[in-house]
């Protein structure tokens, strides 16, 4: 029982002096320059592929971003502007993705 003790008081010791070294971390955030390129304020979700790519859903159409650089999905048309509900990445490493009439596979990479 004594021994028990001894452990307890040493390890209470050992906190407080550790205790005494250690820092709170200061956070800072800001707006990502991103957000200003986005096709839209409106986002329904990200998602990071296994290449590490993130794929920004909006209401008015599909991005990907390398950490870097962002690119807007277009139809052939040069077109943007649909909204992507839904995005996946099957074990083949393709990216699915709804709008509200149509699914997709991309051959982007």
């Amino acid at each position: 029982m004594r021994s028990k003790a001894l452990v307890f008081s040493l390890f209470s010791v050992l906190l407080m002096v550790a205790g005494n070294s250690v820092q709170s971390q200061i956070l800072s955030f800001r707006t990502h320059w991103i957000s200003n390129q986005l096709p839209s304020s409106e986002t329904y979700g990200v998602y990071q592929d296994r290449k590490g790519y993130l794929w920004i859903r909006t209401d008015a159409g599909l991005c990907r971003s390398n950490g870097r650089d962002l690119k807007i999905l277009e139809t052939k048309d040069g077109k943007s502007s649909f909204g992507v509900y839904a995005l996946a990445e099957d074990p083949s490493g393709r990216i699915w993705f709804s709008t509200s009439d149509v699914l997709k596979c991309l051959r982007w990479l």
